[in-house]
C-alpha cells in the first residue's frame, strides 16, 4: 500500500517489523530451524520496541498461524517454545528498560503530560460544544479546549498539567454515551471504506489463492483472519481509536500471514508444480500491480509528492519562512497538518 511508502511513521513501521517476525517465526516453528525463529523473535520484538499497541495486534494472527501449523494440535516443538519465551522476556526487558526511562526527573513530567495531551488529539469521544459552553460558564477560555483538540499550541507554561485536568474533568462529565447497537454497523462501514485502500484487497487476493490452491485445512483462512479482523475493529472502536495508519497495520497482518499457506508443499493434489512454487511471487506481483495503479491514478502533483520526489517549496512557505526569520521573537501557530506539511518541503 501506497501509506507505507509516503506516509512512514513508527505506527506504520512496526506493522512491517511485526508481521515479518511472525512469518519467519511460523516458518522456523514448521521446519524447526533455530535461525528463523531468532530473526523471527528479533523482528517481533523491534516491532515491539517501536509501536506495542500495533505489536499486540499481531498476536492473534501469530496464535492461529501457530495453531494451524501444528493442527490437529500436535505437541509444539520446544525450540519454539523457547524461543516465544526469550521472546517475551526480551519485549518485557525492553518494556521495562522504557518505563523506569521516564522515572527520571527529567522525562517524568513529560510522560505523566503526554497523556494527557493526547487525551485531547487521539479521541473525539467527547461533545465538544457541551465543553466549550461549561468552560465559558466557569470563566474559563473555551479556544484554549479548540487549540488543544486541533494539536495547534502545546506550551507546557500555558497548558500545564494541572489545568489539563480541569479540562479533563469537564470533558469525562460530557462524554458520548456508548451505543453497542451501532457497533455492527461501524465495524462494517470501518471494513468497507478499508476496500478503498489496497491491502484489503491485497488480503481478498490471498484468501482466493487460498481457496483456489490450498489444502483442506487452510481453507478456514479466510474467515478466521476475517474474524480477527472484525475482532480488531471492535477493540479499536471501543478504544476509539480506528484511524486509517492503525487500520492499514491490521490488514497486513491478515494478509501477510496468509502467505505461509501458500507454500507448495501446502498446495493441493493437482496443481501444477510450476503453480504452487510461485503463489507467494504471484501474491508479491499483484501487491505491486495494486501500488502501481494506485500511483498512476493520483494527479500529477500528489503522484510526485507522493514517491517520486519531495515537492518544491511553494512561494507562501517561502515567504512566511523569510518572514519568520526576520521576526525570531514571533511565536506562529499551525494545525498539525499545515506543520507536517511544512516538514515536507523544509529539511
Amino acid at each position: 500500500a501506497i501509506e507505507f511508502y509516503a506516509s512512514v511513521s513508527f505506527t506504520i513501521c512496526a506493522p512491517l517489523l511485526a508481521a515479518s517476525g511472525a512469518i519467519l517465526f511460523v516458518k522456523g516453528s514448521v521446519s524447526e530451524k533455530p535461525l528463523r525463529l531468532i530473526a523471527g523473535g528479533i523482528l517481533l520484538t523491534l516491532g515491539a520496541m517501536l509501536r506495542f499497541q500495533m505489536f499486540l495486534l499481531v498476536i492473534p494472527f501469530l496464535g492461529a498461524l501457530l495453531l494451524w501449523a501444528h493442527f490437529p494440535f500436535k505437541v509444539v516443538p520446544k525450540k519454539t517454545l523457547i524461543a516465544l519465551a526469550f521472546c517475551g522476556l526480551a519485549i518485557y526487558g525492553v518494556n521495562t528498560f522504557d518505563e523506569n526511562l521516564y522515572n527520571d526527573p527529567e522525562y517524568k513530567y513529560y510522560k505523566a503530560y503526554q497523556y494527557k495531551r493526547s487525551f485531547f488529539g487521539d479521541g473525539a469521544h467527547y461533545d465538544k460544544e457541551a465543553i466549550s459552553d461549561e468552560l465559558e460558564e466557569r470563566g474559563m477560555i473555551p479556544l484554549d479546549f479548540q487549540l488543544l483538540c486541533a494539536w495547534n499550541f502545546y506550551d507546557t507554561r500555558v497548558f500545564s498539567a494541572d489545568s489539563l485536568d480541569a479540562i479533563i474533568k469537564i470533558a469525562n462529565r460530557n462524554t458520548y454515551v456508548e451505543n453497542k447497537q451501532r457497533l455492527p454497523a461501524a465495524v462494517a462501514m470501518g471494513i468497507s471504506n478499508a476496500f478503498t485502500r489496497n491491502m484489503a484487497w491485497c488480503w481478498c487476493f490471498v484468501c482466493i489463492l487460498i481457496l483456489l490452491f490450498a489444502k483442506k485445512k487452510s481453507r478456514l483462512y479466510p474467515w478466521v483472519s476475517l474474524a480477527l479482523v472484525v475482532a480488531s475493529y471492535i477493540y479499536l472502536l471501543q478504544l476509539n481509536r480506528l484511524v486509517s495508519h492503525v487500520e492499514m497495520g491490521i490488514w497486513l497482518y491478515a494478509a501477510v500471514m496468509g502467505i505461509p499457506l501458500l507454500h507448495r508443499y501446502n498446495a493441493i493434489v493437482g496443481v501444477p508444480s510450476k503453480i504452487s512454487n510461485r503463489l507467494p511471487i504471484i501474491v508479491s506481483l499483484f501487491a505491486l500491480v495494486f501500488l502501481t495503479g494506485t500511483i498512476l491514478s493520483l494527479p500529477k502533483e500528489n503522484r510526485n509528492r507522493a514517491v517520486f520526489a519531495v515537492s518544491e517549496m511553494s512561494n507562501d512557505w517561502r515567504e512566511f519562512l523569510e518572514y519568520a526569520n526576520e521576526n525570531v521573537n514571533n511565536a506562529y501557530l499551525f494545525s498539525f497538518y499545515q506543520y507536517k506539511d511544512l516538514g515536507f518541503v523544509k529539511d
